[in-house]
């Protein structure tokens, strides 16, 4: 396959760019450098030496050493090697140059279909965001005629900051109306950023206007990065948000690790989870205890309704959760179950085979969510992410997941 549908624009930049980059402006950006560093230092427990990338014999390589993920580790230090390209390539009004050589790099690489994931800075006065909307899709229209490839654009808002997410969209929409051409360039809206914190049921209103406006516009796809990052909730309350986006009918989950991931990967692993969404996951459960046991996941009422009950009366905020041998099986369990009913429904996940193993911390090939998703049906399509700081490409992920499909338990 020769189409990427799940990758970040500015996370095509290799350190060999981000080097070529920064040796025109890094002491122009040392306040923003700093800020990496200290973000870096906060993640890591190490402060890199940025001066040293552009000032040693070696800097290449020691850019290099910061800014490649190639080892398995948890989404806020991955964020921490990103926030080098956030430090060195500032969005502006403008000026598309980079986003220009992204796009050729991409083309050149073999691809036939690139469905770029972008933003607009959040800085970006309504003026500003108008000229940045008009110029990157003027920008790409005539890479479109150029290159044998075809990109279009998908813009992602943050989902912890509603109101700009609203005004952004609201933006973009305003804007397809009045220009053709950038109605015919923009394909989706990306719900990104911080997943902790941030349940798709407080997107519902949201996702619900973005129904609404499809029928009367042109249709954006809807996209959900979810069940990537799930440090503080356990993986049944994560599969719950999987299901609200699939009940709010999204077109593409990006990752949707929780679903797929083989549960025995994190045995002996704790999380304390908070007691609202503790009694939300319970409360799903009770609800479509039918449906779920229909297709083998069964739990007693009078289990669900002692534990609901016990919840409420307590002053913990906390509840623990233990991936003990129990807590395992039921996961799996109601993978199974979940799987059973989403493979005869349309949604696709977007699966990511170096970015899933190495943010979700895969430790074995076999436990794999796209290994799941293979053997349970699902819709999937094989994406790259972020290839240049993951250090990949299109090829060597559709490679990986030959090796994962064909890995033995």
């Amino acid at each position: 396959m020769n189409e990427d549908l799940h990758v970040h624009l500015h996370g095509c930049l290799y350190a060999q760019d981000l080097w070529e980059i920064g040796k025109d402006v890094y002491k122009s950006r040392k306040s923003w450098l700093d800020w990496y560093a200290k973000e870096y230092l906060n993640a890591w427990g190490r402060k890199p030496n940025y001066l040293n990338y552009w000032e040693s014999s070696e800097g290449l390589a020691l850019l290099e050493k910061d800014y490649y993920f190639l080892e398995q580790n948890p989404f806020h230090r991955f964020q921490a090697c990103f926030n080098l390209i956030v430090a060195l390539c500032p969005i502006h009004v403008r000026q598309f140059d980079l986003q220009k050589k992204i796009i050729v790099h991409m083309a050149q690489s073999g691809l036939r279909y690139f469905e770029a994931r972008t933003l607009i800075p959040a800085r970006f006065t309504k003026q500003e965001s108008s000229q940045y909307l008009i110029g990157l899709c003027q920008c790409v229209q005539a890479l479109n005629r150029e290159l044998s490839m075809k990109t279009c654009l998908v813009f992602a808002l943050d989902r912890g900051d509603e109101k700009l997410a609203l005004f952004q969209y609201t933006l973009i929409r305003e804007m397809m109306k009045q220009h053709k051409f950038i109605e015919d360039l923009i394909h989706g809206i990306d719900f990104h950023g911080q997943e902790e914190g941030y349940p798709p049921k407080e997107k519902r209103t949201f996702i619900a206007r973005i129904h609404r406006d499809n029928l009367q516009s042109k249709p954006l796809k809807i996209l959900y990065h979810v069940g990537e990052s799930f440090t503080d909730t356990g993986m049944i309350s994560a599969m719950l948000w999987i299901w609200e986006l699939i009940q709010l009918k999204v077109d593409r989950i990006g990752h949707g690790i929780a679903l797929g991931l083989d549960p025995e990967n994190l045995r002996d692993h704790v999380v304390f989870e908070s007691k609202t969404e503790y009694i939300d996951t319970l409360n799903w459960l009770m609800v479509n205890q039918t449906l779920f046991k229909s297709h083998g996941f069964d739990v007693s009422t009078k289990e669900l309704e002692k534990q609901l009950n016990s919840l409420r009366s307590s002053s913990v905020e906390l509840v623990e959760i233990v991936y003990d041998s129990s807590y395992i099986e039921r996961c799996a369990t109601l993978q199974r179950a979940l799987a059973a009913i989403i493979k005869k429904l349309p949604m696709i996940f977007e699966s990511c085979p170096s970015s899933n193993q190495r943010i979700g911390q895969v430790k074995q090939q076999s436990f794999h969510p796209l290994k799941f998703f293979h053997d349970h049906e699902l819709k999937y399509v094989i994406c790259s992410d972020d290839p240049g700081i993951f250090k990949t490409s299109l090829k060597k992920e559709n490679l990986l997941a030959l090796d994962i499909l064909q890995s033995k338990n």
